[in-house]
Protein backbone atom coordinates (compact mmCIF):
# COMPACT_ATOMS: atom_id res chain seq x y z
CA UNK A 1 0.00 0.00 0.00
CA UNK A 2 1.20 3.56 -0.85
CA UNK A 3 0.77 6.57 1.51
CA UNK A 4 0.42 10.20 0.32
CA UNK A 5 1.02 12.88 2.60
CA UNK A 6 0.17 16.17 3.25
CA UNK A 7 0.94 18.97 5.39
CA UNK A 8 -1.94 21.66 6.18
CA UNK A 9 -1.00 25.39 6.67
CA UNK A 10 -0.88 24.91 10.47
CA UNK A 11 1.77 22.18 9.85
CA UNK A 12 -0.17 18.93 10.80
CA UNK A 13 0.02 15.89 8.84
CA UNK A 14 -1.76 13.29 7.55
CA UNK A 15 -1.66 10.03 5.67
CA UNK A 16 -3.68 9.08 2.88
CA UNK A 17 -3.74 5.50 1.38
CA UNK A 18 -3.33 5.68 -2.29
CA UNK A 19 -5.53 2.29 -2.75
CA UNK A 20 -8.20 2.64 0.14
CA UNK A 21 -7.69 6.09 0.84
CA UNK A 22 -7.91 5.80 4.18
CA UNK A 23 -6.56 7.51 6.94
CA UNK A 24 -3.05 7.00 8.57
CA UNK A 25 -3.68 9.09 11.83
CA UNK A 26 -7.62 9.79 13.33
CA UNK A 27 -6.73 13.88 12.59
CA UNK A 28 -3.76 15.39 11.57
CA UNK A 29 -0.93 15.67 13.89
CA UNK A 30 2.94 16.49 13.98
CA UNK A 31 5.27 14.79 11.70
CA UNK A 32 5.97 12.83 14.78
CA UNK A 33 2.75 11.04 15.24
CA UNK A 34 3.10 10.19 11.91
CA UNK A 35 7.07 8.77 12.18
CA UNK A 36 5.56 7.00 15.48
CA UNK A 37 2.64 5.26 13.46
CA UNK A 38 4.60 4.44 10.72
CA UNK A 39 7.45 2.75 13.16
CA UNK A 40 4.00 1.05 14.79
CA UNK A 41 2.82 -0.08 11.30
CA UNK A 42 6.27 -1.90 10.95
CA UNK A 43 6.97 -3.66 14.37
CA UNK A 44 2.79 -5.35 13.59
CA UNK A 45 4.16 -6.24 10.46
CA UNK A 46 7.37 -7.74 12.38
CA UNK A 47 5.15 -9.94 14.67
CA UNK A 48 2.81 -11.03 12.47
CA UNK A 49 6.16 -12.58 10.03
CA UNK A 50 7.47 -14.18 13.12
CA UNK A 51 4.08 -15.58 13.33
CA UNK A 52 3.43 -16.48 10.35
CA UNK A 53 6.98 -18.05 9.89
CA UNK A 54 6.12 -20.42 13.33
CA UNK A 55 2.89 -21.84 11.98
CA UNK A 56 3.52 -22.31 7.91
CA UNK A 57 7.31 -23.09 7.35
CA UNK A 58 7.97 -24.89 4.91
CA UNK A 59 4.74 -24.10 3.21
CA UNK A 60 5.14 -22.45 0.16
CA UNK A 61 9.29 -22.32 0.55
CA UNK A 62 11.43 -24.18 -1.75
CA UNK A 63 13.36 -27.25 -0.51
CA UNK A 64 15.38 -29.63 -2.36
CA UNK A 65 14.77 -27.80 -5.38
CA UNK A 66 10.61 -28.81 -4.78
CA UNK A 67 7.35 -26.13 -3.92
CA UNK A 68 6.02 -27.33 -0.86
CA UNK A 69 2.40 -27.27 -0.92
CA UNK A 70 1.93 -29.58 2.10
CA UNK A 71 -0.29 -27.91 5.25
CA UNK A 72 0.54 -28.74 8.77
CA UNK A 73 -2.34 -27.41 10.86
CA UNK A 74 -3.66 -24.00 10.68
CA UNK A 75 -2.42 -21.67 8.28
CA UNK A 76 -1.75 -18.11 9.66
CA UNK A 77 -4.35 -16.15 7.97
CA UNK A 78 -7.04 -18.48 9.11
CA UNK A 79 -5.41 -18.15 12.79
CA UNK A 80 -5.97 -14.25 12.37
CA UNK A 81 -9.08 -14.34 10.97
CA UNK A 82 -10.22 -16.64 13.88
CA UNK A 83 -8.75 -14.86 16.15
CA UNK A 84 -10.07 -11.35 15.02
CA UNK A 85 -13.49 -12.72 15.01
CA UNK A 86 -12.94 -13.65 18.88
CA UNK A 87 -12.04 -10.07 19.89
CA UNK A 88 -8.73 -11.50 21.11
CA UNK A 89 -6.31 -10.32 18.24
CA UNK A 90 -4.27 -7.96 19.67
CA UNK A 91 -3.22 -10.11 23.06
CA UNK A 92 -3.22 -13.59 21.25
CA UNK A 93 -0.47 -11.86 19.02
CA UNK A 94 1.97 -10.54 22.03
CA UNK A 95 1.33 -14.54 23.73
CA UNK A 96 2.11 -16.49 20.20
CA UNK A 97 5.03 -13.71 20.29
CA UNK A 98 6.61 -14.60 23.70
CA UNK A 99 5.78 -18.26 22.67
CA UNK A 100 8.47 -18.15 19.85
CA UNK A 101 11.07 -15.98 21.42
CA UNK A 102 10.39 -18.80 23.89
CA UNK A 103 11.14 -21.38 22.14
CA UNK A 104 14.14 -20.37 20.23
CA UNK A 105 16.27 -18.68 23.07
CA UNK A 106 15.52 -15.19 20.87
CA UNK A 107 15.37 -13.23 24.17
CA UNK A 108 19.30 -11.44 23.48
CA UNK A 109 17.14 -9.58 20.78
CA UNK A 110 14.53 -8.29 23.25
CA UNK A 111 15.89 -7.87 26.33
CA UNK A 112 18.68 -5.53 25.79
CA UNK A 113 15.89 -3.02 24.62
CA UNK A 114 14.15 -3.60 28.12
CA UNK A 115 17.48 -3.18 30.31
CA UNK A 116 18.83 -0.13 28.33
CA UNK A 117 14.86 1.34 28.84
CA UNK A 118 15.32 0.17 33.07
CA UNK A 119 19.15 1.39 33.19
CA UNK A 120 18.04 5.17 32.01
CA UNK A 121 15.49 5.30 34.53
Amino acid sequence: MGLSFKVNKKGKWQGTSSISGGKLLDKPGSIEDIKKSLIERQIWKFLEEMIKIEMEFPFQWTVNDRRIFDRDGEMFLEWWIRKEEEGTLSEDIYTKVIEIVKKYKLEEYFEPLLKKENDVK
